[in-house]
């Protein structure tokens, strides 16, 4: 110590200071503590200097179990000398007991255990001796036998005292707080600036960051917890639930409950990469969706809530653009995580479509003219110059080459064509009453789905009816980059598949209302949608369809909203409390 190791520690309480100890009024005092004195040398030289003891007292010489609390003392030696008081509570009642010393003189960094430990004998036992001669006169202790005033500092930390002031209590507090009143704070709120975060009982968890922040409820509950969310973040947050849990929103005026299983949506579309890994859909009245492993998860994005028609991807799934019946056009440049609107008008959007890249685009609405851009959706030209002069049509959908110059939509009945990015249009057909449309990765083959009847398609000019297609009432279409596998969804019947260019084709899946379906490049790796049901994924050119899990419903709030929800068991949970506007500033989807 002092840059030598501590050799040795003399011990022995000197006669004169035995003697000392014994006429101490401890009794008098009503405490258990004595004076330990004692010599410290660091290598055959009396220490000097500040210094850490730690004192423990066991049972036993060696190993044993510890006696009471950990005593730990600074003090200063002068001359090797030191004297500290000792207090381990009512830790001498007969038995042997050995004191264990370690000194440190790098303030408690580090310390040298000294041994051996050092048995007590006589002195603290002094204290033991009188107090047990007096409860052995008496039989026992009782009330009457005991006088004079406990002063507050003789108290231990735990004894909880009524009226008095400057009590400090430390440690943990265990129970369910029954019969308490007028107790203030008791909710300790903790700050937490990441977008993940596990929910506690008992505290308050106060949200800052911009983004939409996920708080998972607690995974184990006790019945009787609670726990408080808060966001002063703009991204609000959201609760997501364990398997098994569910939350009652009744009080917030919302659906009767919401938990961690997928629920039926109005799903509108459906969109996939050129590798069918990266997905995304849409709901009517909801939010827009991404999976990053071919739909066996979901994410719901930050775009707003909205009455989603159609959306589009990239070949690699990062640039992404959706249209609603009652708003603007979104595009995403990073899957989904940023949206960002543009200079195109409000309309009743209802299909979009990308070319290979993410960078040219075209939408389509009803009663106006179709838009592009060519820059991401940065910015949008409304394109009118149609051979027939009427570019303002209802236009139901559209489609994109690989490489975006060649252009396809189907308008109030007819089919267009463009091959110049939509500068221009060509009407194609004119007698069927066209709903939806596919093409081949260059634009040379247009395949069309009227609502009702068989299947066409279009190469070169020249329109073939595939009469080996059932007559349904098609609501969407997609094919492989190829044009030689094909897939048709039907509302309120069958999912249809073709791998020889529609030649032949097998009804597929169950009945439902599907509303879209998306391909992978190679066709094998197919998405359909259903409306007020769930995603369904094929992996095998539609031979097989398992439903997706789906995203699971969820409870939001915005910012500067708050909510406080109780455990109430059997993996239900209720709000007891909330701050904000239900339906408003929280919604459940």
């Amino acid at each position: 110590m002092k840059g030598n190791v501590v050799k040795a520690l003399h011990f022995g309480i000197l006669l004169a200071s035995f003697l000392q100890f014994i006429a101490f009024p401890v009794q008098a005092q009503g405490t258990t503590a004595f004076n330990y004195q004692g010599q410290l040398k660091s290598n055959g030289t009396n220490a000097n200097g500040a210094y850490t003891i730690v004192f423990k007292l066991y049972d036993s010489s060696t190993n044993g179990n510890q006696i009471g609390a950990t005593v730990t003392n600074n003090v200063t030696i002068a001359n090797g000398l030191f004297n500290v008081a000792l207090d381990f509570g009512g830790a001498f009642d007969g038995s042997s007991r050995w004191l264990d010393i370690a000194v440190s003189s790098d303030g408690g960094a580090t310390f040298s255990p000294l041994t051996p430990r050092q048995q007590l004998l006589a002195a603290p036992y002094a204290l033991y001796s009188v107090n047990a001669a007096t409860a052995a006169s008496a039989g026992s202790v009782s009330a009457a036998n005991i006088s004079g005033t406990l002063q507050l500092g003789q108290l231990p930390g735990a004894v909880l005292t009524n009226n008095e002031n400057g009590v400090n209590l430390n440690g943990s507090f265990f129970g369910n707080g029954g019969g308490l009143t007028n107790v203030s704070g008791t909710t300790s709120w903790q700050v937490y600036a990441g977008t993940v975060v596990q929910a506690k009982p008992g505290i308050g968890h106060l949200l800052t960051n911009s983004a939409l922040v996920t708080v998972t409820l607690p995974p184990t509950p006790n019945v009787g917890d609670t726990f408080r969310v808060s966001s002063i973040g703009a991204g609000g947050w959201r609760l997501a639930a364990n398997p098994g849990q569910s939350v009652s929103v009744a009080r917030l005026a919302l659906v009767n409950t919401w938990n961690a299983l997928p629920i039926n949506r109005l799903w509108t579309s459906a969109a996939s990469s050129a590798d069918g890994s990266k997905l995304i859909a849409s709901e009517s009245g909801g939010a827009l969706y991404t999976s990053a492993d071919s739909g066996a998860s979901w994410t719901r994005t930050k775009a707003p809530t909205n009455n989603w028609s159609a959306v589009a991807s990239s070949g690699d799934g990062t640039k992404l653009v959706a249209v609603a019946l009652n708003g603007l056009i979104y595009t995403s440049p990073d899957q989904g995580a940023t949206w960002h609107t543009n200079n195109a008008p409000v309309a009743a959007w209802q299909c979009v479509a990308s070319s290979s890249d993410g960078t040219k685009l075209v939408a389509g609405a009803n009663g106006i003219p179709p838009y592009t851009s060519a820059d991401s959706g940065a910015t949008w030209t409304a394109q009118t110059n149609f051979a027939d002069g009427q570019p303002n049509q209802n236009w139901q959908a559209v489609v994109s080459s690989s490489g975006g110059s060649v252009l396809a939509a189907i308008g109030s009945g007819a089919l267009f064509n463009s091959t110049d990015s939509g500068a221009t249009w060509n009407q194609q057909t004119h007698s069927f009453l066209w709903d939806s449309i596919a093409c081949s990765a260059d634009g040379s083959v247009d395949i069309m789905g009227p609502y009702p009847g068989q299947i066409s398609t279009l190469s070169s000019g020249n329109l073939v009816v595939l009469n080996n297609s059932p007559s349904v009432s098609w609501t969407h279409l997609a094919c492989s980059a190829d044009g030689t596998k094909l897939a048709g969804v039907t509302y309120n019947g069958l999912i249809y598949t073709s791998t020889d260019s529609g030649a032949t084709w097998t009804g597929r899946a169950t009945v439902q209302k599907w509303t879209a379906v998306t391909s992978s490049s190679d066709g094998t790796k197919l998405v359909a949608t259903v409306s007020g049901g769930l995603i369904y994924i094929s992996t095998d050119s539609g031979v097989t369809w398992t439903a997706s899990s789906g995203p699971p419903s969820q409870l939001v709030g915005g910012q500067n909203t708050a909510i406080e929800l109780l455990y109430v068991g059997n993996g239900l949970f209720v709000p007891i409390s909330f701050f904000g506007t239900p339906g408003i500033d929280f919604v459940v989807n």
